[in-house]
């Protein structure tokens, strides 16, 4: 049986998913050089540029500071919890 061809809103949504894991691995990997010795740690342009971000660098340094990604941070104002949608 053929699969329905997905709509612009779950493709968006994925396409969002994956964004949202990307940078969560960038600054996870900002996080791990910033415990290295600072002779030897890269700078978040290049964290970036490896990820393949390299416009969004301020947002990994934002992130390791303790900003929330826009979905986080509206979390309370959803009806419906992530498990309900």
């Amino acid at each position: 049986m053929p699969y329905k061809a997905l709509s612009e809103c779950i493709k968006c949504q994925n396409k969002s998913r994956v964004k949202d894991a990307t940078m969560r691995n960038a600054v996870n990997a900002y996080h791990q050089e910033q415990a290295l010795p600072a002779n030897m740690q890269r700078g978040a342009r290049k964290i970036a540029e490896y990820f393949g971000i390299a416009k969004q660098w301020r947002t990994i340094v934002n992130r390791y500071n303790g900003g929330q990604s826009m979905q986080e941070a509206h979390e309370a104002q959803q009806n419906l919890t992530p498990a309900e949608e």
